[in-house]
């Protein structure tokens, strides 16, 4: 792999963890708004935090 196509993964990357974390804020916005929604905002919180997580390490 060349270093072009390197820096492009890191973009791309970039781009999926800001995109995971704008969603994860979409989330809470909305279990604030209607609480009824809260377990599923949760499910969807955790996963979204296990995504980005995982691909830090």
């Amino acid at each position: 792999m060349d270093a072009a196509a390197a820096a492009q993964i890191v973009r791309d990357g970039e781009a999926v963890d800001r995109s995971c974390r704008a969603f994860g804020r979409r989330t809470v916005t909305q279990m604030k708004e209607a609480p009824h929604i809260i377990p599923i905002g949760l499910e969807y919180y955790q996963r979204t935090h296990r995504m980005i997580t995982s691909r830090s390490k």
